[in-house]
């Protein structure tokens, strides 16, 4: 899957999407892990997450998130909602 085709599917939910990022788990020893934070830029990327789950998916999941801005009108709405 390409960075565009994963882009492409976040964006059904219609806000701008403004980031992906996900949670790289870093293993400190076999009872500790810690995670570092890392963002999408390209398609490479998008690999490694593959890689990553492929290697480490025993030891637990790898979080995919995504940052959205609303649009004015978006925000409009909610405005006179209240």
């Amino acid at each position: 899957m390409s960075l565009d085709a994963l882009r492409k599917t976040v964006m059904k939910v219609r806000r701008t999407l403004l980031d992906l990022f996900y949670s790289q788990p870093i293993y400190v020893d076999d009872d500790c892990v810690e995670y570092e934070c890392m963002e999408l830029k390209c398609d490479d990327d998008v690999d490694e997450i593959f890689f990553i789950f492929s290697e480490f998916s025993s030891k637990g999941p790898i979080e995919l998130n995504a940052t959205f801005d609303r649009s004015p009108d978006e925000i409009l709405v909610l405005l006179h909602k209240q």
